[in-house]
């Protein structure tokens, strides 16, 4: 099996204009996403991540955002899978695709 990082990204993780019962149930269909993948025997590990952060460019450190555009990521999971088009087949179900813009980038991770 090889391990594969799965990157989450969106214009914004932030659900400003969502009631608390729709943040709630969004929230409610990450724990049974990571529950599916767990049952699967796929869930390594995963987190969600704060959007402030720093940026290290040689001498160089400044605050975030960290990318031109106008995406964010906003949280990873690293998955066990045959291959990263296996990999991908779990992805489709993720929650962050309800996010505006939301996408999953599929990462094989090399062993160092």
């Amino acid at each position: 099996m090889k391990q594969f990082l799965m990157l989450f990204r969106s214009e914004t993780f932030d659900e400003a204009g969502w009631s608390e019962a729709e943040v709630g149930a969004h929230m409610q269909r990450w724990d049974e996403y990571i529950q599916q993948l767990a049952e699967k025997g796929a869930f390594q590990s995963g987190e969600a991540l704060y959007d402030e952060g720093q940026v290290v460019e040689g001498d160089q450190i400044t605050d975030g955002p960290f990318a031109e555009g106008k995406e964010l990521v906003g949280g990873y999971v690293i998955v066990k899978a045959e291959s990263a088009a296996v990999a991908a087949e779990l992805a489709k179900p993720c929650p962050v695709h309800e996010m505006e813009g939301g996408t999953v980038e599929i990462r094989e991770i090399r062993a160092m």
